[in-house]
């Protein structure tokens, strides 16, 4: 479904010819789940692709660049791409790197693991010397828009990719399973 998106300046097209998309609303959350209509060797009948995404209100015109098609506003990320804060609310990764980015540009490669809603695992690799006195200044921060999530940063030699050959910022074992069983029983009642 993704090669069924066009990314604009102001958001996403759908392809409506060739994908028939749904945004599915789970757990204060929109989830892209698309049929693709073109591929008859291997369908994909409401695959929920995990992204989280915002979509446009309806509109009555056109899009400036003359597409009539739906637009989504921004893909948000994977499901389990997020850190999940105890109050059941998220952060989404953008957000994580432009806070990392903005506060420590010298850290040039860093990872969240969570495997609850109360605690997190930040490793870093820095360009300089890190201290005691700079663990203590990401916890502080982070602490002021993550509430009560416990943090313990670690400075690593390597950070690797993930087995599928990605660089996840976010590295989360809340991802969805529960969610997921939610979605798909509310995917057959539709």
């Amino acid at each position: 479904a993704a090669s069924d998106v066009y990314k604009r300046q102001d958001g996403y097209h759908i392809f409506e010819d060739s994908v028939l998309a749904e945004i599915i609303e789970l757990d204060s959350k929109n989830y892209f789940v698309g049929t693709n209509l073109d591929n008859y060797a291997m369908p994909f009948i409401r695959y929920n692709t995990r992204d989280i995404c915002e979509s446009w209100p309806a509109q009555e015109r056109g899009c400036s660049c003359g597409m009539q098609t739906r637009k989504l506003k921004r893909i948000i990320g994977r499901d389990n791409d997020f850190i999940t804060l105890p109050t059941g609310g998220f952060i989404a990764p953008i957000d994580l790197i432009f806070f990392m980015r903005s506060w420590y540009p010298f850290i040039t490669k860093f990872r969240f693991a969570q495997d609850c809603d109360t605690r997190l695992r930040l490793e870093i690799i820095a360009t300089h010397n890190t201290d005691e006195g700079l663990f203590n200044d990401i916890i502080h921060k982070f602490r002021l828009i993550t509430q009560d999530i416990k943090l313990e940063v670690v400075k690593v030699d390597d950070i690797l990719p993930d087995s599928s050959g990605k660089m996840r910022i976010i590295r989360s074992e809340l991802c969805a399973t529960g969610r997921q069983v939610k979605l798909r029983q509310e995917q057959q009642q539709c």
